[in-house]
């Protein structure tokens, strides 16, 4: 069952990372207008985040979890769980920076 849960979160994962880098998303659409901003720059600034989660996601996450269940390595869903979360926390305070202007407008 632990590789069943693995294989689950993988294609959610996936899903979720396409759905934030998608011109025809519904949620992508709909937010590009709540935000009051072009399309295109939408996708476009949330594709960082997006493609930095897809390669912590395959690090940390789909490439240890399947050596470990091949038998050459890699390390067990509560580790990849663990350490995924540490390096989503580094990565926010490490590379986040607070918005300059307080309205959150350019």
């Amino acid at each position: 069952p632990d590789l069943v849960i693995a294989v689950i979160a993988a294609v959610l994962s996936g899903a979720v990372a396409g759905d934030h880098v998608s011109f025809i998303s519904d949620t992508t659409v709909l937010s590009s207008i709540a935000a009051g901003c072009d399309l295109t720059r939408h996708v476009v600034t949330q594709a960082p985040y997006a493609a930095m989660i897809m390669l912590w996601s395959m690090l940390a996450g789909t490439l240890p979890i399947g050596l470990y269940y091949a038998g050459t390595g890699g390390y067990n869903n509560g580790a990849a769980l663990s350490v995924g979360f540490i390096l989503v926390l580094v990565t926010i305070f490490g590379l986040g920076v607070p918005v300059v202007n307080k309205t959150g407008k350019y």
